[in-house]
């Protein structure tokens, strides 16, 4: 979070406030992209656009694949599932979560803006939106709010931290703990929030089950010297320390600065 001096404020009386308590500035929550800035996106049907019952939509999807679902479940919509929670100094996933895709533009903004108010004035959003939370989102603040359940701060492997900052991804720990909010075939076929399909953050920041997350291209058994035991291909180590060799691995530090290069 921006840290927001109290001289911006202008007046007299917004100063004295401001030195009342702490305030930031939450910059907005966006959608994450990935190496190629791409918003990787998810097929799901929220309860306003269903054609019948939602029990109906789900039980069509629990047996057949979505393109058969249109009479009970209407046309899908494209979500994100990985959230930009405004770089690495502001990590919050509170916005996250599968209710929000039940929204529409206008009552994400009033919901996002009473939030972003209640953080300026050192207020505790849950309880100063809760109000607002009802009226535009039909659920309790608590309810809402819930992506700091449903999801974790985590890294993409494909990006520097410093600059790419950490990223909101599915907690598949959460998937049996709450009730199923958007409807989609991965969720109805399990009756849970998540299933194993988001299993693995790739190295191209995209979400994609575990056994499709990174393959084995080629192995190098290296000796001490770094040098390929049945081939000629030759690795050089740099860093202070210097990497680690193994039985045939090598060992990165990621707090140094190590490499190595053939």
């Amino acid at each position: 979070c921006i840290w927001q001096p109290c001289t911006d404020f202008g007046t007299d009386v917004a100063i004295a406030r401001c030195f009342a308590s702490n305030t930031y500035r939450l910059a907005p929550l966006g959608s994450y992209t990935d190496v190629r800035d791409v918003v990787q996106r998810f097929s799901v049907y929220p309860r306003r656009t269903l054609q019948t019952e939602f029990d109906e939509c789900r039980q069509c999807l629990f047996l057949y694949d979505e393109e058969y679902c249109n009479a009970q479940c209407g046309q899908p919509t494209n979500v994100p599932y990985l959230h930009w929670p405004a770089g690495q100094l502001c990590g919050t996933c509170m916005f996250a979560g599968n209710r929000m895709h039940e929204m529409t533009e206008g009552e994400t903004r009033s919901v996002k803006a009473c939030v972003y108010q209640a953080i300026r004035e050192s207020r505790d959003p849950w309880q100063a939106c809760n109000d607002t939370a009802l009226r535009e989102g039909g659920a309790a603040s608590d309810d809402l709010f819930n992506g700091v359940a449903t999801h974790y701060l985590s890294e993409c492997p494909g990006r520097a931290f410093p600059q790419s900052g950490a990223v909101c991804v599915p907690n598949l720990h959460a998937r049996l703990d709450f009730p199923l909010q958007v409807l989609s075939r991965m969720s109805a076929k399990n009756d849970t929030v998540w299933d194993d399909q988001l299993e693995c953050l790739n190295a191209q920041c995209q979400l994609v089950p575990k056994r499709v997350c990174y393959e084995k291209l080629s192995l190098f058994l290296f000796t001490l010297n770094m040098s390929d035991s049945f081939g000629r291909l030759v690795a050089t180590r740099w860093g202070n320390p210097l990497p680690t060799v193994g039985g045939g691995f090598l060992v990165f530090d990621q707090h140094m600065a190590e490499r190595g290069v053939t």
